[in-house]
């Protein structure tokens, strides 16, 4: 080492796998260097990298002097973890192929048999039938109760509803601590303590749902819980741009902008504010219908460190923009008439848009206070448009209404304004040259007067139409569901919108960040009530023209989206559907003249008389949600269950060692992300191209219709072990937040560590043998011997428990530590009350096992299709990996990054690659492997950057 060179201790702050380089963040203070980049990181090349560099990897790095007294990093000197990461690469060991390129996901799907099922439902307990009594101990079932003791094998928590704290402003940070029996001294809404030192316990409920889950599985019974709720996708940019794929017996759709005009109680009235000029709907790339104004600073990202002169100002309002839209009041100034000039020939917004679409830009606007233009604002609209500068793209004035989405994005730039070519305007039908005959006041009065119709003058020019009031209506619901997913459900996001600070993030140069975007203004409107009303500027989805035009749907001038064909449901196999739901495909509640009572048909009204295996042992209630509560004297809406569990009670392990730990984003379920929530149809291929709107041609992949798709199955979270509350990085099984942050997007916990212990009680009454078996088997994960040939020797199963499941958290295994079977096989029914026998502790559980094992084998050999769901379940619960496996487990990253901020990046470039290495239909995409193949075919598994696959 000479003088010159540092010896440091550090970690990789970033990597950029693609272009080969990373940053290494200096752990401890070192004097004798200058840090020139923001964060204090020093650069490393990638020929120095090394195979398997993840953020968060540490190690013993050689640094040198580099230009303008900074450093750079020379070689590695050692990694922490040798095994993973090598120094030289003459030294390094030979790659397997997949190792730093695939990762496997947190989750994946038991599947569900598409067809066949009730040739396996004469099987015991997989039948569908009604429960036992509870009044009386039937002495051909059993009945008794199981003790458990549960042992954690890895970092746990279930989180204690009274240990809530809020901290922060805006978006709020919550810290929970972990489920007690005792009171919650020390926890306060205001004050979150160091520590969470009461004695642990686990929930019944906790229990119960944990153990449902497995039963469920492995008896087929319903998905109890499932959302049945309609999905919206996003639309394409221009719907005419696909017209030629339009399916046959369908009109080309079109996608248009319109104006509320008139809404009462039977019918709405809208006008149509179609932008385009006779000759756009030839033009490639398209135009776009509405005319964009800019509004807004926004960042302009250099190449180099070069700073963005404009970052202070990103986010602020531009002046033409603060004219138009400020009043002095303080409202916003948005759906009312303005006159603007505009560029006639189309060209496009910026170098990123030139081949996607073209637009007709605001030039300059003004707005029309009452029914008049003022003399200032005539003459700055003349200005515009005799400035010589403006010539060779025509402008000329036309007159519409503006609309204001709002900072609903980070780097928004444009708003619209919405206008048409209409006798008024000053393109002609025929040439499209400007007509300068009118002044611009005769013009705007001519456009007044067209302006005051609230009624369809009949025309048949396609300007106005009326609609039904059901299309206007779901629409309404639409917002309202857009709403609650959205920003409507916290109240005080919609409130400090309506000051519009400017919107200045720290990676564009701001100051401060001021939290995620704002909702868009159909959102904010009357705090939060999400509404439409008369004046509204919205879209239009139009199939036909002039007076055979039908309008499907109206949609908020967002980011539009469609409804799916067909709910969720529709894509399950019908005796999977919740047994607590009404029966949506049941054929005789389609028809409407077989309705027995309150909107329910006979099968629907007997519910109770066919139940799954799960709702019969663990319980029954009917959804009542939109049926008729009238009427009732004969209808069942529920069944108590016939297994009950006592609250886990501690035994053993160190809980006074739990910390506070930020952990890392959990994510809420996206079943919008067709690529792994569905599978393919045989027929998906032709299907397909049967799709409407046709723009929809482009997604090779299933949608949400059942003539193409079908759901993947039962969701299970990958059972591991080793997770790591000290570490950041998910790859080396992290579950801390990187820099330990702390916003409304993630939680702070207690998480208790492994090799704690608690014991707990099964009661159960009234159950078959193999009903029995199936619980047994539900608690403790021991395989019927006929089933043992499907793992290898050394497989472990175990179960998952409480929260951060998908980070790794809370794997757990139960043991049976005695079965007790009640005498029930009395004389009669008083001396069953007046002398209770038990049978001997430690009952041959594994007879009621075999019994399930015997009904499994059963069902395949009626079902053939079952086998690979038993198959999918037993892999979802292993805990185990091959030994030297090193393929991470954790969400997508961003391909960009290797990081997990922006993982939303790495299903958009999932989307445009062309991964068709398996040759299969429609493969244009990485879907999700099976669970099997996930372990067993590393080449299937997903890629860490889907440009460059593995």
């Amino acid at each position: 080492m000479t003088q010159n060179e540092v010896t440091i201790q550090g970690e990789l702050a970033h990597v950029d796998s693609e272009r080969r380089f990373a940053f290494v963040r200096p752990l401890g203070e070192l004097p004798g260097y200058v840090r020139t980049r923001r964060d204090g990181t020093l650069h490393m090349h990638g020929r120095v990298l090394g195979e398997l560099a993840h953020v968060g990897d540490q190690g013993t790095f050689l640094i040198v002097p580099g230009n303008e007294q900074s450093w750079t990093v020379r070689r590695v000197i050692r990694w922490e973890r040798e095994e993973v990461h090598v120094a030289a690469p003459e030294s390094r060991p030979r790659p397997t192929p997949t190792r730093g390129k695939t990762f496997v996901h947190p989750y994946n799907f038991v599947s569900l048999p598409a067809c066949g099922l009730a040739d396996a439902q004469g099987v015991s307990p997989f039948a569908r039938s009604s429960a036992p009594s509870h009044a009386t101990y039937d002495p051909e079932r059993l009945s008794g109760h199981i003790d458990c003791q549960l042992r954690t094998l890895g970092p746990w928590f279930i989180p204690d509803p009274r240990k809530l704290v809020v901290e922060g402003q805006g978006e709020k940070h919550k810290t929970l601590g972990y489920f007690t029996f005792d009171e919650a001294s020390g926890w306060d809404e205001n004050r979150v303590p160091d520590k969470d030192g009461g004695e642990p316990a686990l929930p019944a409920a906790s229990l119960r749902g944990m153990i449902r889950g497995v039963f469920e599985a492995a008896t087929l019974s319903c998905l109890s819980v499932f959302d049945n709720s309609p999905l919206d996708f996003r639309m394409g940019r221009d719907l005419e741009d696909q017209a030629d794929r339009t399916p046959h017996g369908r009109a080309a759709p079109r996608y248009l902008p319109c104006r509320i005009i008139n809404v009462t109680d039977r019918t709405v009235s809208i006008e149509f504010l179609d932008g385009r000029a006779k000759d756009d709907d030839k033009a490639r790339p398209s135009v776009l219908r509405v005319a964009p104004m800019h509004a807004y600073m926004q960042s302009v990202k250099y190449r180099t460190d070069r700073r963005d002169p404009n970052s202070e100002k990103v986010g602020t309002t531009v002046p033409g923009w603060a004219d138009l839209v400020t009043l002095p009041d303080g409202k916003q100034w948005t759906g009312n008439r303005v006159a603007a000039v505009i560029a006639t020939v189309p060209g496009a917004l910026s170098n990123r848009s030139r081949d996607r679409f073209q637009v007709r830009e605001v030039l300059r606007a003004v707005r029309a206070d009452g029914d008049a233009l003022s003399a200032d604002g005539i003459a700055s609209l003349q200005a515009v448009q005799s400035d010589p500068q403006h010539k060779a793209r025509q402008p000329c004035v036309v007159f519409g209404y503006l609309h204001r989405t709002g900072p609903n994005i980070e780097n928004k730039h444009h708003e619209r304004i919405f206008f048409r070519w209409t006798d008024y305007n000053p393109i002609k039908a025929d040439d499209n040259s400007p007509e300068m005959d009118d002044s611009i006041e005769d013009r705007f009065q001519k456009f007044l007067i067209d302006d005051a119709r609230t009624e369809d003058p009949g025309t048949g020019d396609g300007v106005y139409k009326s609609i039904p009031i059901e299309v206007f209506n779901e629409s309404l619901q639409r917002l309202g569901e857009y709403s609650d997913r959205q920003p409507g459900k916290d109240a005080a996001r919609i409130e400090a919108a309506k000051s519009d600070p400017p919107r200045m993030l720290p990676d564009q140069g701001g100051p401060t960040a001021v939290g995620p975007p704002y909702p868009s203004d159909f959102v904010r409107r009357d705090s939060g009530q999400v509404s439409w009303k008369r004046g509204d500027t919205c879209y239009a989805l139009v199939e036909g023209q002039g007076k055979d035009a039908v309008v499907h749907g109206l949609y908020p001038v967002a980011i539009p989206r469609l409804r799916h064909e067909d709910l969720r449901g529709d894509l399950l196999p019908f005796q999977f559907f919740p047994c607590s739901a009404k029966h949506v495909r049941c054929a005789s509640c389609d028809d409407s003249s077989q309705h027995y009572e309150n909107q329910m048909c006979r099968e629907c009204f007997e519910r109770d008389r066919h139940l799954c295996p799960a709702c019969r042992v663990f319980g029954w209630v009917r959804d009542l949600s939109g049926v008729g509560r009238e009427g009732r004297k004969d209808r069942v809406d529920s069944v108590a269950g016939h297994v009950w569990f006592t609250h886990g009670r501690y035994v053993s392990g160190d809980y006074l060692s739990s910390e506070r730990v930020p952990l890392a984003k959990l994510g809420s379920p996206k079943p919008t992300t067709t690529l792994f929530y569905l599978g393919e149809q045989r027929d998906f291929s032709r299907e397909k191209g049967t799709r409407w709107p046709p723009a929809l041609q482009k997604i090779r992949q299933p949608l949400y219709r059942r003539l193409e798709a079908l759901l993947r199955g039962r969701k299970f979270y990958r059972r591991r072990l080793g997770a790591d509350p000290k570490r950041s990085d998910p790859r080396r099984n992290g579950l801390r937040h990187e820099g330990d942050k702390r916003g409304g997007q993630n939680q702070s916990v207690f998480p208790l560590p492994k090799d704690m212990v608690f014991s707990f009680r099964v009661h159960f009454d009234n159950l078959t043998p193999e009903e029995l078996g199936a619980l047994l088997f539900a608690i403790e994960l021991t395989v019927p011997a006929s089933q043992r040939a499907r793992l290898p020797g050394e497989a472990r199963l175990c179960h998952a428990i409480g929260h951060g499941k998908p980070l790794g958290m809370g794997a757990c295994e139960i043991a049976v530590t005695s079965l007790v079977l009640h005498n029930t096989d009395a004389a009669d029914a008083n001396s069953r009350y007046r002398q209770w026998t038990i049978s001997p502790e430690g009952s041959d559980k594994q007879t009621y096992i075999e019994a399930f094992g015997k009904a499994w084998d059963d069902a395949v050999a009626a079902n053939p299709a079952l086998r690979q769901s038993l198959e999918d379940l037993l892999e979802m619960l292993r805990c185990d990996w091959p030994a030297g496996e090193t393929t991470p487990i954790h969400y997508p990253p961003n391909p960009s990054t290797s990081e997990f901020d922006e993982i939303y990046k790495w299903f958009m470039e999932n989307v445009k690659a062309r991964n068709d290495q398996r040759g299969e239909p429609g493969g244009q995409f990485k879907p999700l492997p099976t669970p099997a193949d996930e372990r067993n075919e590393p080449d299937q598994r997903l890629p860490v950057n889907p440009k460059r696959p593995s």
